[in-house]
């Protein structure tokens, strides 16, 4: 596991775990009973800056996606009826 890891999530269902440093923020998602799951991130005034649906395992490039800029944010994770929310920092 990365020094930068910030979370992971266990569960029966999934197992996804969010990871940043200076250079780079990532999430790696492993669905592994195939069910839908949707991600998204939001600022802390609740505006949605990035969301996708995944049916399997992924891993998303933060950078690449939604261009984050520095400051605080909030992610979540939905899987069958549980979500999953945390807050992250990009320095």
């Amino acid at each position: 596991m990365p020094k930068n890891s910030i979370e992971d999530l266990e569960s029966q269902d999934q197992i996804s775990s969010l990871f940043y440093n200076e250079n780079q923020a990532y999430v790696k998602l492993n669905n592994k009973n195939g069910e839908t799951i949707q991600f998204e991130i939001y600022s802390l005034t609740g505006q949605i800056i990035y969301w996708c649906k995944i049916n399997d395992s992924a891993t998303i490039n933060l950078n690449e996606t939604s261009k984050l800029s520095k400051g605080c944010y909030l992610y979540s994770i939905s899987v069958k009826s549980k979500t999953y929310s945390h807050k992250f920092i990009i320095q």
